[in-house]
């Protein structure tokens, strides 16, 4: 493999958003549910950050999160007005 090869898997790596974390996992120690039982809304990056809805039970939340394989993946999430 050549250092071309090399660099794009370097930076798919630094890059790598929602395509590379399961949200239900991410979500799962934010909201305190089991990522089986999180169903995953709308979800769309834009600039790095990973933006979804999540909902456990009754409960709606709005999260975001970001991270690559240097820092590992930060979720946060807040409960949604509906």
């Amino acid at each position: 493999m050549g250092q071309g090869f090399t660099a794009t898997l370097f930076v798919a790596l630094l890059l790598c958003g929602t395509g590379c974390v399961r949200l239900p996992n991410a979500t799962a120690g934010e909201i305190g549910c089991k990522p089986d039982d999180i169903i995953i809304g709308e979800s769309r990056t834009a600039t790095l950050t990973d933006y979804w809805q999540a909902t456990c039970g009754n409960k709606r939340y709005e999260c975001s999160g970001s991270g690559n394989v240097f820092v590992g993946y930060q979720a946060k999430c807040k409960a949604s007005a509906q």
